[in-house]
C-alpha cells in the first residue's frame, strides 16, 4: 500500500505544479561511530534500507546547500543514527535546539555509501526532510517527494547567522503553512495519515 501511494503521490505532486521529484539512484560506507554524549541532539536516520556513509546536514537558512556554518552530522553505526553535538553550532549566535528542529535536513548519499537493503551505492543522490514537528527525523524517498514540492520557489536570501532570527522564523512559518496545506490535501484524497510515511 505504501509503495502504491508513493508512486501515486509522485505523479500527483508533479501534476500539482511542484518540481520534478529528485532522481534517486541505486542505494549505500561504513564508519566508526563517535560516542554520543549528553550534548548530542538531532537524531536522524537516512532510510531506504538504513544508509551509512552519507553527508547529513541541517539546512539552517533554507538554501538547500551546505554552508560553512552548517556542520555535518556524526554517525553512530550501532543505532544507524546521525546526530550533532551542540558545540558544532557555536558560530550561530542565536542558535537554539528549536530552531534546529524546524529546519530541513539533507542527506547527500555518495557513491560507495552503504544501504543495508541494497548494498553499496553506485550512483550518488540526495534525500530531503522537511520537518513538521520536533520528532526524530527519518530522511526517506517519501520525505524527498514532499520536499520536492515544498522547495519549489525562490530561495530566500538569508545568511546562516540570520537563520534563527526573525527572517528565519518567517520562512519557517511559510514552510509550515505550505506543508500543512499539502498534507491536508493528500489526507483528504487518500484517507491516510501522512505521518505514517515519516516513520522508521
Amino acid at each position: 500500500m505504501k509503495n502504491y501511494i508513493i508512486a501515486t503521490l509522485t505523479i500527483l505532486l508533479t501534476a500539482c505544479g511542484g518540481s520534478s521529484p529528485v532522481s534517486l539512484g541505486v542505494l549505500e560506507i561504513e564508519s566508526t561511530p563517535p560516542t554520543q554524549t549528553s550534548t548530542s541532539f538531532g537524531n536522524t536516520k537516512v532510510i531506504d534500507g538504513y544508509i551509512s556513509g552519507a553527508n547529513v546536514f541541517v539546512d539552517m537558512n533554507y538554501n538547500f546547500i551546505q554552508d560553512a556554518d552548517e556542520p555535518s552530522a556524526l554517525y553512530n553505526n550501532e543505532t544507524n543514527t546521525y546526530y550533532w553535538e551542540s558545540s558544532q553550532f557555536e558560530n550561530i549566535e542565536t542558535f537554539t535546539a528549536s530552531c534546529f528542529y524546524n529546519r530541513p535536513r539533507i542527506a547527500e548519499v555518495p557513491v560507495g555509501a552503504y544501504d543495508e537493503d541494497r548494498g553499496y551505492v553506485e550512483e550518488a543522490y540526495d534525500l530531503y526532510f522537511i520537518p513538521f514537528d520536533d520528532r526524530s527525523a527519518n530522511v526517506t524517498p517519501f520525505t524527498t517527494i514532499i520536499a520536492s514540492y515544498l522547495n519549489d520557489g525562490a530561495t530566500p536570501e538569508m545568511t546562516v547567522s540570520e537563520c534563527c532570527a526573525e527572517q528565519g522564523d518567517a520562512v519557517e512559518e511559510d514552510m509550515k503553512f505550505r506543508f500543512n496545506s499539502l498534507i491536508g490535501e493528500l489526507q483528504n484524497k487518500f484517507n491516510v495519515d501522512i505521518t505514517y510515511f515519516y516513520e522508521d
